[in-house]
């Protein structure tokens, strides 16, 4: 589990595209494409700006009626796999 109050923002080639209620990360350095869910992508939309994933759950909670549980839980999970995908990166504040 990741530290909820450290930061994090979506890395600067990574774009984030939607159409049609379908969303996609593409890095401009492999050509990767990520399918993402609406969650998903409202998340790492929101780390165009440094958050932390206490920032982020907090965020969503206002716009997606869940418990602070599970969207916590579900941004982590979002982080570390993003991470993984080098798709994120972790910032020191």
């Amino acid at each position: 589990m990741l530290d909820l109050d450290r930061a994090y923002k979506l890395k600067p080639d990574i774009v984030l595209k939607s159409l049609n209620e379908k969303y996609w990360a593409l890095s401009t350095i492999t050509g990767n494409q990520y399918k993402l869910n609406e969650v998903a992508y409202y998340i790492l939309n929101e780390l165009t700006e440094t958050k932390t994933i206490n920032e982020l759950a907090n965020g969503a909670i206002k716009v997606y009626k869940v418990t602070v549980e599970e969207i916590t839980g579900d941004c982590n999970s979002l982080i570390e796999g993003a991470i993984k995908s080098g798709l994120v990166e972790e910032v020191r504040v």
